[in-house]
Parts: structure tokens; sequence; C-alpha cells
């Protein structure tokens, strides 16, 4: 097996937080392959590295921990039963409508991604900057609003979005990628709505699959998710594991 292929830099990351980032491109490790990777990092003056492992893999964990990464998240994978593509989506709030993101919404869906995300794994990693873990979200969702792949559905008046749910549909599956409900807009059932009428869209759009992923700590949205018909199908772990020189 050629190393060089299981190692991939990163760019968007390592400009944007400003050191070198790469991630392995599998999700199994053996103490050999570990060594061999490591050794390509070093060559390549990596400052952190990425490694989403199967949790059920226990001789994986145990490489990965021995060769120094640290757990920074458990991801659950999530995937829409097929009934849910049947479901009525139930009735919205009082008050609320949702529609298509439109650009005057850009300026309130980046202040929700802001501020929402405090479950990821790039939070819980102190060698990155809360301030720049907020622009990453911020700037996630609008990556999302201009692909051509994208959607973004919104709740609320044109320019003062209370929520939204974002996804992308590419060669027939579907995946959201972000959702947020305001303060506000909480404890209504406004997150279940924006849920099932994004299933309903990439349904609609053709999908054949809808997936999701979520933190395990996260079980606001896990509840949200299965209560819209998405439930889960496996669970991963994410490591990072940082150079000495660039370690905090």
């Amino acid at each position: 097996m050629d190393v060089r292929s299981l190692v991939e830099i990163l760019a968007w990351d390592s400009d944007h937080f400003g050191c070198r980032i790469a991630r392995v491109v599998a999700k199994r490790l053996t103490p050999d392959l570990g060594r061999q990777i490591l050794e390509r990092v070093d060559e390549e003056k990596v400052d952190c590295l990425y490694f989403l492992a199967e949790s059920a893999d226990q001789g994986t964990v145990r490489v990965a921990e021995d060769l120094g990464f640290r757990l920074v998240d458990i991801r659950l994978r999530m995937e829409a039963d097929k009934a849910a593509r049947s479901l009525s989506p139930r009735d919205l709030p009082p008050g609320i409508s949702i529609r298509p993101a439109v650009e005057e919404d850009l300026p309130g869906l980046r202040e929700l991604s802001r501020d929402t995300f405090r479950h990821s794994r790039f939070y819980r990693d102190p060698n990155f900057p809360d301030t720049l873990c907020d622009a990453l979200y911020e700037q996630w969702i609008e990556n999302v609003f201009t692909a051509e792949s994208g959607f973004v559905l919104v709740a609320g008046a044109p320019g003062e979005p209370v929520g939204y749910t974002a996804g992308r549909l590419q060669d027939g599956v579907g995946e959201f990628d972000l959702l947020s409900v305001a303060p506000v807009a909480q404890a209504r059932g406004l997150g279940q709505v924006l849920v099932e009428r994004g299933i309903r869209w990439f349904f609609d759009a053709g999908a054949e699959r809808v997936f999701t992923v979520t933190q395990g700590q996260n079980l606001r949205t896990q509840r949200v998710a299965m209560r819209a018909g998405i439930f889960p199908i496996g669970v991963e772990v994410w490591y990072h594991r940082w150079s000495r020189d660039s370690q905090s």
C-alpha cells in the first residue's frame, strides 16, 4: 500500500486555521500502517492530522491512542427511513413560514451558524481558537448557499431567519450539512419541521437515500432527527493528532 495516498493535505482547513492540516484517508489502522502514516506526516511537516476511525474496531482505537491521537468527537451517522419519504410534515409553529433562502438572509444565517455548533470537534480541540471555529461555520453555510448542488430552507421573514436547514444532493444521495434554530424559536417543534421539509426536498429532487451526521453528545439534534424519521446506522470517532511543536 502506498502510504502517500493515505495522507491528504487539506488546503482549505490549513489556510483557515493558519497551520498545516491533513487527514488520514482510511478508517482502520495497524501499528505498522500508523507508523508509516506518521513518518509521512513528519515529511510533509503537518501540524494537525485528522483521523475518522471505525469505533467498533478496538484494534484501530488502541493504535490511534498509542500513536498520540486525541479523541475529539463521537460521530453518529444517520439515514432517513424509507417511511420518511411519505411522512407528512407537521404543522408550522404559529407565525412562522419556511422558504428557500435568499441573498438577504446570509447575514442572519452566518450569525445563526456562528452560535450553534459548539458541540463540534473543532470547538472541542483547544488548539483551534473559538473565533476561527465561528468563522468556519459562517463560511460553511455560505458555501452551501452558493453551491449548485446545495439547498438552504429558512424559517422566518427575509433577512430575519430564526432557523434553517441546509444540505446537498449529489449522485442521488442527499446529505444534511447544517441545522440551526435560534434560542427564541426553540421548544416549538421548528427543528423537526425543518428536517421534515428538508427530507421532502431531497426526495422530490430525486434523492434515493438521505443521510446526516451529528455529534454523539448532541442529543437535541438526535431526537429531532429521529422524530422526523432519520435513525442511526453507525458510530465513528474523530481523532486529532498535533505535532509536539504545535500542541497546546
